[in-house]
């Protein structure tokens, strides 16, 4: 009687069978098998992310490429160009004013070439929007000064060989000009301007006219607007 007990209850305790797989999930599996997951070697990894890091750079040298800054002008008759390495615009909010420089073009590059630039600057109140500005007169506060071969603190003849010439657009006989800011937005500044200047040692009269595309660049500036 024990050994008929003992037969029952290790028949209740037999591992049932594992009831096979339906036969359509079967066939679907062998037709349909799921791919493995990809892996990639860590080189490969590095590589597709430099290449995209790449690919960003270029896009914002592009962008910044396609912003170049512009100043040409005809001064005494004479042609003159800058390029986007001579253009330098700093908008002041303190003393609310801007200044645009301009160097011969070729001379903003580093080494700079041999020899001495001229330089064309133009002075005036700082503009929120498209305004013009008076440089002679009373209502004179705007200032555009042209400087021939001009010697900087980095020439070794600084303190002792003069500029070849340096004409001004306030000095006293200069009766005409103006500086008109034509596009003012965001970082970007356009105009163009028509002067009498005066040389300041022989009182020489001068006529100068050109037009400019600056982009305030410095560091932490909110640009003009």
């Amino acid at each position: 009687m024990r050994h008929e007990n003992d037969r029952a209850v290790t028949a209740q305790h037999k591992i049932r069978p594992v009831k096979p797989n339906n036969p359509l999930e079967i066939i679907m599996k062998s037709v349909n098998p799921r791919p493995p997951a990809p892996t990639f070697p860590r080189t490969f990894r590095f590589a597709y992310c430099f290449a995209s890091a790449a690919a960003l750079l270029t896009l914002g040298f592009t962008s910044a490429a396609s912003a170049q800054q512009t100043f040409t002008a005809t001064l005494d008759g004479k042609p003159f160009e800058s390029d986007n390495d001579g253009i330098t615009v700093v908008p002041e909010t303190r003393s609310g004013t801007v200044s645009i420089s301009a160097r011969t073009k070729g001379f903003g590059a580093y080494p700079p070439p041999k020899g001495f630039s001229d330089r064309v600057s133009i002075m005036c109140p700082l503009p929120k929007a498209p305004q013009k500005f008076s440089t002679v007169g009373s209502g004179g506060i705007c200032t555009v000064r042209w400087v021939i071969a001009g010697r900087s603190m980095t020439d070794a003849d600084y303190k002792t060989t003069p500029n070849e010439g340096e004409f001004v657009s306030t000095a006293s006989g200069a009766k005409n000009g103006s500086v008109n800011f034509t596009k003012v937005a965001g970082k970007t500044i356009e105009g163009e301007f028509s002067v009498e200047l005066v040389e300041t040692k022989t009182k020489r009269t001068v006529l100068a006219a050109g037009k400019f595309k600056g982009i305030d660049e410095q560091y932490g500036s909110k640009g003009f607007n």
